[in-house]
């Protein structure tokens, strides 16, 4: 019947060769206790008058590796242990070392094998049940010092026993692990780059939260930021860096605002104009004011309701009240004129809410144009 050997021993080589090459030699165990038992003759032991004497050579590495024909359907067989009690084996039961490996005692079918350490007094094979007929072969090795693997050049032999079901002492497991559950991974400095494809799955946000400190993405959704910390479709403008601007006065960065229509607060120019007959002397509403706005004044223009220039008067451009133009705030007066004709490029605005409102100081049935710009500024 084939045995397949534990496949731990067939990577116990040392490394040698003069040319330097690698050439692989088994190393022998320095104890070992073959099996052949039959499977009808179960429970039996091996050696079955007292067990293997491991007090001489005192083995401290133990691997069982076993096979049974595909006659035998379930199997449980185990290494056992026993103190010495003058000279002779005390009461057998599981090996008193640690499994390193595997599991003992052992189920699988048709072959398996598993590693312990420790070194008892005395060593034995124990099958304690077979479902089937046949033979179950196999054997139990032993090693004075734990056999490690090493390359040809390196210095000095075995330093330390390893353990393969463990890393720093918790065990681990194949598949993936959270972080703290896995093996870290150092990549080296001069490592080229490694591709990363992400395919992403419905609809995912997206939070690249920070660079240097400064936050550079954020959102997924309408109203979060935007890149740059810029804000998203009607979100508070937040975080850096500034958007477009410069630098004032004192070295500082300032970004430009804009009005609500996206013009800048810097004000370019005038998109609407208005115009006003003037029947009397009280101030008449021009421009009614939209509450948070202001109305900036590029060009005003006075005229006779007929045409051509009025009788010389007095005109007065003031922010008052919406529709009463009561408690007005005088903008810009102009005194004893006939016509005016004046461009303030936005810088005659109203108070924020508040209306346009003009007067002449004597009735004489005259006409005030005027462009502007209405926003929230």
């Amino acid at each position: 019947m084939r045995f397949r050997t534990f496949l731990l021993l067939s990577l116990l080589y040392v490394w040698s060769g003069k040319d330097g090459k690698a050439q692989g030699t088994q190393i022998q165990a320095d104890c070992q206790i073959p099996f052949s038992i039959a499977a009808t003759t179960v429970p039996a032991n091996v050696p079955s008058s007292s067990g293997y004497n491991n007090k001489v050579k005192q083995c401290g590495t133990w691997i069982l590796a076993y096979e049974a024909p595909t006659t035998v359907s379930a199997i449980s067989i185990v290494l056992q242990s026993a103190s010495d009690t003058a000279g002779a084996p005390g009461t057998f039961g599981t090996f008193s070392g640690t499994t390193i490996v595997g599991s003992n005692p052992s189920t699988a079918v048709p072959n398996a094998q598993f590693a312990s350490q420790g070194n008892p007094a005395w060593v034995r094979v124990h099958l304690t049940s077979a479902t089937g007929t046949g033979t179950v072969a196999g054997s139990a090795y032993g090693w004075i010092v734990p056999p490690q693997v090493y390359t040809s050049g390196s210095s000095g032999g075995p330093t330390s026993n390893v353990n393969v079901a463990q890393y720093g002492g918790t065990n681990v497991s194949l598949g993936q692990a959270l972080m703290a559950a896995s093996m870290p991974v150092v990549v080296a400095s001069n490592q080229s780059a490694i591709p990363v494809s992400f395919t992403p799955s419905g609809t995912q946000d997206i939070n690249l939260k920070q660079v240097n400190g400064h936050t550079v993405l954020e959102g997924g959704a309408n109203g979060g930021q935007g890149v740059g910390g810029l804000a998203g479709a009607t979100a508070s403008a937040v975080g850096n860096p500034v958007r477009i601007g410069g630098k004032d006065g004192s070295g500082n960065i300032q970004d430009f605002k804009v009005d609500t229509q996206g013009n800048n607060y810097n004000y370019l120019g005038c998109n609407a104009s208005a115009e006003v007959a003037l029947s009397g002397t009280g101030y008449v509403e021009i421009v009614a004011g939209t509450a948070s706005q202001v109305i900036k004044i590029c060009k005003v223009l006075v005229t006779s309701v007929s045409g051509g220039n009025p009788t010389v008067n007095s005109f007065s451009v003031a922010s008052a009240t919406i529709t009463s133009c009561a408690s007005p705030t005088e903008l810009a007066l102009y005194g004893a004129v006939t016509g005016v004709a004046d461009d303030w490029g936005g810088a005659l605005a109203s108070a924020s809410g508040k209306s346009i409102c003009v007067s002449e100081s004597v009735a004489n049935s005259d006409k005030v144009t005027i462009s502007y710009q209405k926003a929230t500024f």
